[in-house]
């Protein structure tokens, strides 16, 4: 297993923690997001210095659904069991798995189309440690839309 591999496990292993953790009602489900993001930055840096490979790419994508997709809503609906958070959560879900299937065939280089699914997450996640309902709820819906919009941002 390579480096860059090992890494995007590790990712999709911290949102699983984050996951479980929100699951279990514990409030500091929400720190997992800063392993998360540190492996998935790793991990592209390691990625960018070898050989691009599919399975690498497909492995970084189904991470991504893990802790930047699946968790943030996870985290939200545990701690508002409200049905606005369930169906702003479907949204979010829908668009970040788009966004990363288009990421995946994406031919251009050097550029995301939409809102990357970790900047998604973390803008979800920091609304929610407001305590807001409707923020959460706007948080959400803004994001989905952001995910699937077609604007472009430079890749650093």
């Amino acid at each position: 297993m390579k480096i860059k591999d090992l890494l995007t496990l590790l990712n999709a292993l911290s949102g699983f923690i984050g996951i479980s953790l929100a699951l279990q009602g514990n409030t500091v489900a929400f720190v997992y997001i800063i392993p998360a993001l540190i492996f998935d930055f790793l991990d592209g840096r390691f990625a960018r210095g070898s050989k691009p490979d599919d399975f690498g790419k497909e492995l970084d994508s189904l991470s991504d659904a893990v802790s930047f997709v699946l968790a943030p809503v996870v985290l939200a609906y545990a701690f508002n069991l409200n049905s606005f958070v369930f169906i702003a959560s479907l949204f979010y879900v829908c668009a970040g798995l788009i966004r990363l299937a288009r990421f995946n065939i994406q031919k251009e280089k050097g550029v995301f189309h939409g809102l990357p699914s970790p900047v998604a997450a973390f803008a979800v996640l920091a609304v929610f440690l407001l305590n807001s309902l409707p923020l959460t709820i706007i948080a959400l819906l803004a994001a989905a839309f952001l995910m699937t919009s077609q604007f472009k941002i430079k890749k650093i």
